[in-house]
């Protein structure tokens, strides 16, 4: 044998002996403790489900509560385009609102600074004196005589 071997075979020897039925009652002891605690597993898992189901539905409730508010809004402010409106909260809706709200009065502006710069006036030009600088005397006499028959007719 070995030196090794030897002195676990010494250390076995120098066991003192060990009581079955006290071995028994620690092991059912230690089982029951296993058990138990297997079954405050299982209850804290059931536990932690139903708080995440109750935290779910109380998120989509808020989400849907959102969209309530959003659609009450856009009924108040047709001027804002429903897709520039988005969110999950009222927190949310407000501030996109608020953007939507900005975006349209920036669009406006735009809109009203271009429509300035190419406004023609209606209607025909005012009526002026023809310009006979460039004609002859003879043209000029003509279109007297012209413009004084039409006068008297």
């Amino acid at each position: 044998m070995e030196e090794s071997e030897q002195e676990r075979v010494a250390a076995v020897a120098a066991t003192p002996p060990v009581d079955v039925e006290v071995l028994s009652i620690a092991l059912a002891a230690a089982e029951q403790e296993r058990d138990a605690l297997g079954s405050a597993l299982e209850q804290e898992r059931a536990a932690a489900q139903q708080a995440e189901e109750r935290a779910a539905a109380h998120v989509e409730h808020r989400r849907q509560d959102a969209e309530r508010y959003r659609q009450a809004l856009l009924l108040n402010v047709p001027d804002v385009p429903p897709e520039l409106v988005t969110g999950g909260t009222v927190d949310e809706v407000d501030a996109s609102l608020a953007a939507a709200r900005a975006t349209v009065a920036a669009v406006r502006r735009h809109l009203a600074e271009h429509a300035a710069a190419a406004r023609v006036p209606a209607g025909s030009p005012a009526r002026g004196a023809a310009d006979i600088s460039a004609l002859s005397p003879r043209q000029k006499i003509a279109l007297a005589l012209v413009g004084s028959s039409a006068r008297i007719a």
